[in-house]
């Protein structure tokens, strides 16, 4: 079964009209948030701010929110990514070609990011605000 037809089927088993309205309720939002907040809100493919979080899988028990492991924190653009293709990411790709694109950005964003450290101190400097990096620059001396 195509993966959007069976997300569309299983949202509407679940009282759902919509993707849309789904994606506007609490029980996704509650989601949405907890998934962030176990990526500490970085994208997983390039490790940049993430404010979206992709589903892998669209079953029932991703949907409910009781396998967040198929559920990933990106940045717009890695979403975009994942979910088009052509040169103007203009054309949306099924289901099952947008997990295959997702896991090989996964692998190659892996093997790419290293973590961003400071010089001599080996503190994580990743989004820290100035103020942050002042004090503990501050607390060094």
């Amino acid at each position: 079964m195509d993966g959007y037809l069976e997300r569309n089927n299983n949202l509407r088993a679940m009282g759902f009209a919509d993707y849309s309205e789904y994606l506007s309720s609490a029980l996704w939002l509650l989601i949405k948030s907890r998934v962030l907040s176990r990526d500490n809100g970085r994208c997983r493919i390039c490790g940049d701010f993430a404010r979206t979080v992709h589903h892998m899988d669209y079953s029932l028990h991703v949907l409910r929110g009781n396998r967040d492991d198929k559920l990933l924190s990106v940045c717009d653009g890695c979403h975009q990514k994942v979910e088009f293709t052509g040169p103007n990411l203009d054309v949306k790709l099924s289901m099952e070609e947008a997990v295959r694109k997702t896991k090989k950005l996964l692998e190659i964003g892996s093997k790419q990011r290293k973590p961003k450290r400071r010089k001599g101190g080996g503190k994580l400097w990743i989004g820290l605000s100035y103020k942050a990096k002042h004090l503990l620059r501050k607390g060094r001396k």
